[in-house]
């Protein structure tokens, strides 16, 4: 019966190396969740980005790219500040939309 262990042990490694090769690859990354829509939704603060912003750069520019939440206040403030032409109930309402509609999820 001593003689058996090993070649029993040999046996069962040999197919746990054959299952183990048979058995398909993992991914390697998880599957991308699906991109969010990459047209900004219609809202009357889309209107004012559009009317207002674009006088500097193409609307494209502005929602080429999602930013974090926070971030949103600071770059309209800074475009208010260069010269943007928003009051401060539009600068609120540009604010709140792209902060909504435009900024990246929650890190998990």
């Amino acid at each position: 019966m001593r003689t058996a262990a090993p070649l029993l042990a040999a046996v069962a490694t040999l197919c746990a190396v054959s299952l183990a090769a048979a058995a398909p690859d993992p991914p390697l990354s998880p599957t991308p969740a699906p991109a969010p829509a990459d047209k900004p939704p219609a809202d009357p603060a889309l209107d004012l980005i559009q009317a207002k912003c674009t006088s500097c750069h193409d609307a494209d520019f502005i929602f080429q790219a999602r930013r974090p939440v926070q971030a949103w206040g600071d770059i309209v403030n800074e475009m208010v500040g260069r010269g943007a032409d928003l009051n401060d109930a539009e600068t609120v309402q540009v604010r709140a939309y792209l902060e909504k509609n435009w900024s990246l999820p929650p890190a998990p």
